[in-house]
């Protein structure tokens, strides 16, 4: 059995631990301190050990999934991963796994916020649901862009640290992702009986339930549970026993969400109610994936033609209105404009913490820009709008907006047109000061 520190403060590889935080099934966790006196949350592994035949294997996957969290595009959304060593105690010849990795604090956990909600229902407003469900989406997509799946999503392994930049007041942090799985590496655990992957009773896929390796779909199953809790009447297999939450899950009748609130547009709300329900298929292969229910989120049709599953009707329920069947079923076609598939534009923005392709008319603001810049929090919502025609892709500032759209450097007034290779900014109305950088590509 790995060594447990009993007596406070005691040093390790040059940090030293401070108090005892938590005991899971594979880690002991305590806080500890720099050289430099700066906090660190710091994990003892228990598990895997080096009597495990795979442990070495498991050292080189962790480094490529930390190599990984580590991007650009993912270091606004992951618990930033500091260092990961090896340590033996005095004279023992027999090493443990350490990982040290930054002390989320000022924030709380998705798990407390709807928690709190529930008691007060007006402690969350529609919009702040809505804006924190864009948010998370956006990091669940950004997370499997580096073909990372979580493998163990659930309300609290969503940090949501208070950031008064943006709207909803929150930002998500996801933690907890050292059991995480990598899309396209095999992971070492794979097939040992004594080390399944990992996941939480009342938030498994039917992939976890089924004892299958989870996969981005996986995913986004258990983000449609997190989201029925966000935005409509709460966990959509409410079963407090595992055996009768994986027979809910499984039967494939996942109820339709009742929203807490609409969209600007009625089709736009109709896509998200389908999308969501969609989320809880059974078989992954009907899933949405992230981004098409970030998009939706977002009020916007998928960009492929991604899988989208109307909801079925109810046993005993009446003739459904012939309008809105005909909605459902476009939403299911997910076209993305008028014009002709084979002759489809788009344009794609790339910042510092990601990049994105918008194939129709849009408004762009500070929310939707926390996916793609870093600096997101110097824009307005919105800031300008993007807009598609005839002749290519066109550029509207806002007015009145707190700091200025700058295309190449320059203010714009007016509608200005985008070619490729343009740089979109925001500039300080008081000073020089420029921000949130954006690489225009178009193309056909």
């Amino acid at each position: 059995m790995p060594w447990v520190p009993i007596a406070f403060p005691i040093e390790i590889n040059g940090y030293t631990l401070t108090e005892h935080v938590s005991t899971g099934g594979m880690a002991n966790a305590y806080a500890a301190k720099t050289k430099d006196g700066r906090k660190v949350f710091f994990k003892l592994y228990k598990s895997p050990t080096v009597a495990v035949k795979w442990y070495p294997d498991y050292l080189r996957y962790m480094a490529e999934l930390n190599r990984r969290v580590c991007l650009p595009a993912l270091t606004r959304f992951c618990v930033k991963h500091i260092e990961s060593f090896e340590w033996a105690r005095g004279s023992s010849k027999t090493k443990t796994f350490f990982q040290v990795f930054e002390f989320v604090e000022g924030g709380h956990d998705l798990s407390a916020i709807l928690q709190r909600a529930a008691k007060r229902t007006h402690s969350l407003n529609w919009q702040q649901r809505l804006i924190m469900a864009k948010v998370f989406m956006a990091s669940i997509h950004q997370l499997h862009a580096q073909k990372i799946v979580h493998g163990d999503l659930k309300p609290a392994n969503v940090q949501m640290l208070e950031d008064t930049t943006v709207t909803v007041r929150y930002r998500p942090l996801l933690i907890d992702m050292d059991f995480s799985v990598l899309a396209d590496m095999k992971a070492p655990w794979h097939g040992d009986k004594d080390h399944p992957y990992v996941g939480t009773p009342r938030y498994f896929s039917p992939e976890h339930l089924r004892g299958q390796v989870p996969q981005t779909a996986s995913d986004v199953f258990t983000c449609g549970n997190i989201l029925y809790e966000l935005l409509a009447q709460g966990h959509p297999f409410p079963c407090e026993d595992e055996d009768g939450y994986g027979k809910a899950v499984l039967a494939g009748n996942p109820p339709a969400p009742r929203l807490q609130g609409t969209l600007d547009r009625e089709e736009s709300t109709a896509r998200l109610c389908s999308v969501l329900r969609a989320c809880l298929a059974v078989d992954p292969a009907k899933r949405p994936t992230a981004e098409v229910v970030n998009r939706a989120l977002n009020g916007l049709a998928p960009v492929t033609s991604a899988p989208v599953v109307a909801p079925a009707p109810k046993l005993g329920a009446t003739a459904p209105d012939p309008k809105r069947s005909d909605l459902l079923a476009s939403c299911a076609t997910a076209p993305t404009s008028a014009r002709p598939a084979s002759k489809k534009l788009s344009i794609n923005l790339r910042g510092d913490a990601g990049q994105q392709t918008i194939s129709s008319t849009m408004e762009v603001g500070r929310s939707w820009l926390q996916q793609v810049a870093l600096e997101a929090k110097h824009a307005h919502d919105p800031q300008f709008r993007l807009e598609s025609g005839a002749d290519g892709w066109q550029i509207i500032p806002h007015p009145n907006t707190a700091n200025k759209t700058l295309l190449n450097g320059k203010e714009i007034t007016a509608s200005a047109s985008l070619k490729h290779g343009d740089i979109i900014a925001v500039g300080s109305r008081r000073s020089d000061k420029t921000a949130m950088r954006l690489n225009v590509e178009t193309g056909t």
